[in-house]
């Protein structure tokens, strides 16, 4: 009985395809002529990526396939890693002769895993917020306590801690090689209380307050009210990324640091980079003793204290 020889393969699905981790997608290779002798094809993965796919018999993916010739005509590219591959059905025709090989291929990208940061309020509340996924090695800023704007009563935010028990700074920049779960500490405002305003005296025109440090202008000055002396106060933006704003005055003025008059009303106007979405505003006092979320109303009205505004952005799904 004579021989008949393989004439061609083809691969379906013949074009790249791409997938994330864990994912996976299936192949099906076709031997031409039907009535070929043999039909059995080896199955292989190469490339500079090769382990990121491996190739399964059954859909589950439990039962790898090997590097013989085989029946199974249809096998499972599971995503292992990131990376692309090529996969490759080749049918040997029943001889030594490598020559006569006929072969068919497809290339498969495997995703970058994707990580999240998650804070945790952890007063009780449990609030969390959620940001990413991000690709792997993504250069991410750690975000402040103003994330949740409810600071609990007599309380001050104090960095925060992972599952470890190992702190994490506000604006520290890190590398994420996994997901990352930070919990919020806090500690008694009375520890801080060298940094509040120190107040004195009274009277109609409003209690004698002394700010030193980043104000507009620093020392003694009656506030809040009748015919108090008026004195700017400074607004900026903490740092931030994936985006940029600038503040709006109803008096016309805009910029991103600015002296503003109390009881001024104040716009930010946000602006996220390509492929970004705002995610929240939140000002907040400079002394910590209040924050609050605008997100969606996006102004408020500047209060007789230095006050700094933090802007996020998220990527849009």
């Amino acid at each position: 009985m004579s021989t008949i020889a393989v004439t061609g393969v083809t691969l379906n699905p013949s074009t790249a395809q791409t997938i994330n981790v864990d994912g996976k997608v299936s192949f099906t290779a076709a031997v031409q002529p039907d009535n070929a002798t043999d039909k059995t094809v080896k199955w292989s993965v190469v490339g500079t990526n090769s382990d990121a796919v491996k190739l399964y018999s059954d859909a589950d993916c439990k039962t790898e396939v090997g590097t013989g010739a085989t029946d199974t005509l249809t096998v499972y590219a599971k995503g292992m890693s990131a990376g692309t591959a090529t996969v490759t059905a080749t049918a040997t025709n029943g001889t030594d002769d490598t020559a006569d090989d006929k072969s068919a291929s497809c290339a498969v990208t495997v995703n970058a895993v994707g990580y999240t940061v998650t804070y945790i309020d952890s007063t009780g509340t449990n609030e969390k917020r959620e940001f990413g996924p991000y690709s792997a090695d993504y250069e991410y800023k750690i975000e402040g306590g103003r994330i949740f704007p409810k600071v609990p009563q007599g309380k001050k935010f104090d960095g925060w801690k992972d599952s470890n028990g190992t702190p994490y700074t506000e604006n520290t920049i890190i590398k994420l090689n996994s997901s990352l779960t930070l919990y919020a500490q806090w500690k008694d405002a009375s520890q801080d209380s060298g940094t509040q305003p120190q107040r004195r005296g009274g009277g109609l025109s409003g209690d004698l307050v002394f700010f030193g440090g980043s104000g507009a202008d620093d020392g003694w000055e009656y506030i809040g009210g009748g015919y108090a002396p008026q004195r700017a106060y400074r607004l900026s933006f903490a740092p931030m990324q994936d985006g940029s704003a600038y503040f709006l005055l109803t008096s016309g003025e805009n910029g991103e640091t600015m002296n503003v008059y109390p009881q001024s009303s104040v716009r930010v106007v946000p602006t996220p980079a390509p492929g970004y979405r705002l995610a929240s505003i939140v000002w907040s006092m400079i002394d910590g003793s209040a924050s609050y979320d605008i997100t969606e109303s996006q102004t408020f009205v500047m209060p007789a204290m230095d006050a700094v505004v933090y802007v996020t952005f998220q990527p849009i799904a």
